[in-house]
């Protein structure tokens, strides 16, 4: 049977293949320890998960093995991690894509977005929001075109994360797409910059955003106490 064919009941058959005490599977030791030689020995055990709900492509894509992620896509793209702690929170429902994007790997975000591209965790967040959010500025460049503008759960945008977290960079990147867009509580990027207090995220939103959610924006300042540092006076012109 090609290995693109696989099926998930093939997959789960292979569960009394040897595994170790986290539940690997010579393929995912293989992925994990970035031999592609093994991996390619043993790519019949592909869409086997180990205890932490994990694949091969999942550990390939977070450590950057590209090659690895080409042999693996055909049959492990579009699974999904049932959970997965990155840097600022447990996500659910996470896709390799995700992954790659959080540690900036561009070369396997190039071979995962077309398949993966738009898929979303139960919170609705995307590989971009990701990218922003860790502040993988090539990342966001290579994925802003084809998830740019999808909302969470919380009508929260990548640019209004990125802003949040004073990924000014990120922001920028993203202007073009997200801007003056507002979440369910009604505030734009430019107010989660202001209240996160990062002025240079808010210095590049203001001239977009001010006009139209700068009374707001002021009003968050500092975490919603609504002081000002000099260097966020000047970012929103206050």
């Amino acid at each position: 049977m090609p290995l693109s064919q696989l099926s998930s009941t093939t997959a789960y058959s292979l569960a009394t293949l040897d595994r170790d005490h986290e539940g690997n599977t010579p393929l995912i030791v293989a992925a994990q320890m970035g031999n592609a030689a093994a991996v390619l020995q043993h790519l019949q055990e592909a869409g086997c998960v180990n205890r932490h709900g994990m694949a091969a492509i999942h550990y390939a894509a977070e450590r950057g093995y590209s090659a690895i992620v080409e042999m693996l896509v055909p049959a492990e793209a579009r699974k999904v991690v049932p959970a997965y702690r990155f840097s600022t929170a447990t996500w659910r429902n996470v896709s390799a894509l995700m992954i790659a994007a959080s540690r900036g790997h561009i070369s396997v975000i190039k071979l995962l977005a077309p398949k993966e591209g738009g898929i979303q965790t139960l919170s609705l967040q995307t590989a971009l929001m990701r990218a922003a959010i860790d502040g993988q500025a090539a990342a966001v460049r290579e994925l802003r075109d084809l998830e740019g503008t999808i909302f969470d759960v919380k009508g929260e945008t990548a640019l209004m994360q990125a802003a949040r977290y004073g990924r000014a960079e990120c922001v920028r990147l993203l202007l073009s797409k997200e801007r003056t867009l507002k979440d369910l509580n009604g505030w734009s990027a430019l107010v989660h910059a202001s209240y996160g207090g990062h002025a240079g995220s808010a210095a590049i939103l203001a001239p977009y955003e001010m006009e139209k959610y700068g009374r707001m924006a002021l009003a968050q300042t500092a975490r919603g106490t609504g002081q000002l540092t000099e260097e966020m006076r000047q970012a929103l012109r206050a």
